[in-house]
């Protein structure tokens, strides 16, 4: 049924957008790819047109699918098993990889210094490998990133530790574009139901941030909230390409109260499940990765029902 009358449940793969630019112009298609300076759109008629992120207005979900009505509509049942089974060897093969893990409460202070080096630390089980989705053969390296969480009262704390030859970054200021620079992120929905009501915080290797709230996956402007802490510590030297490092690592205490738009009780209690996601960027955006696998067929880290899920432990 979906597929003779798609627009009745749509498939997030074919939801269409409504772009319109600064310049008045309406677009109406899929978004195939999106990084943070390009979005890239695909008409009903496969044409496909790059748009400038800083050019656009507003973007809005269409109630119509992509994929057309009575798609099937005069084929016979051979027909159509062939047109499926072509679809299908069109898309990424592999399972969809939904993280799981559980954060412990921090019993001990941690200190924001960029090293994990208090006991609390020794009790948050590492997230395990990053899955480098979108690498293709000839793309830089893959570098692990080991990464935990704890909480307390006040605050999520993550740490990254990210392996690492050659450290850079320079971008400055907040909501610059840290993304470029080698760089983590979280992306937090702490409404189970409605993960497109997300956060995300971004922070390059110089510890400089950009944050975000996207309720429905579009960006509210002028969000800044006070209390993020972040530090950074290099085992090498940042920026000096001639030498070899050996890696970066952050820690970030993100405080529960910036949640309070969707956060009523002000901090998560024990059993409570959040969707959530870490990334990594390196060399220009050019090597990406993530604790739980987004789709491999749309390169991009605002999918939200591609998050993991997190629950709050004692």
């Amino acid at each position: 049924a979906s597929i003779l009358r798609p627009s009745d449940k749509i498939d997030p793969k074919f939801r269409s957008r409504q772009i319109l630019t600064l310049d008045g112009e309406v677009l109406v298609g899929i978004v195939t790819s999106e990084n943070k300076e390009h979005l890239t759109v695909a008409d009903a008629t496969g044409k496909t047109r790059q748009i400038a992120v800083d050019d656009i207005e507003d973007i809005r979900p269409s109630a119509k699918s992509a994929m057309p009505d009575q798609l099937l509509t005069g084929m016979t049942p051979q027909d159509a098993a062939d047109l499926l089974a072509f679809l299908a060897s069109q898309r990424g093969i592999g399972p969809l990889q939904h993280k799981r893990a559980s954060i412990r409460r921090a019993v001990t202070a941690i200190v924001i210094d960029g090293r994990r080096d208090e006991t609390a630390w020794d009790r948050a089980e590492s997230l395990g490998d990053f899955v480098f989705t979108w690498w293709n053969e000839g793309d830089p390296p893959r570098q692990p990133t080991d990464a935990k969480m704890l909480w307390d009262d006040d605050y999520l704390y993550v740490s990254f530790v990210c392996t690492d030859r050659d450290v850079s970054a320079t971008r400055r200021g907040r909501d610059s574009k840290v993304y470029r620079d080698d760089c983590v992120e979280v992306f937090a929905s702490p409404e189970l139901d409605h993960p497109e009501n997300y956060f995300n915080i971004e922070m390059n290797a110089l510890g400089e941030q950009l944050d975000q709230y996207r309720p429905d996956g579009e960006m509210q402007a002028n969000w800044n909230p006070d209390g993020i802490r972040v530090a950074v510590a290099v085992d090498g030297t940042i920026n000096q390409p001639d030498d070899v490092d050996t890696l970066w690592s952050l820690e970030v205490a993100i405080p529960f109260q910036i949640f309070n738009r969707v956060l009523p009780g002000g901090r998560p209690t024990v059993g409570d499940r959040w969707r959530l996601n870490l990334n990594r960027l390196e060399q220009e955006m050019s090597v990406k990765s993530q604790w739980s696998q987004g789709d491999r067929n749309f390169p991009r880290f605002h999918h939200p029902e591609y998050f993991g899920f997190v629950e709050f432990a004692n």
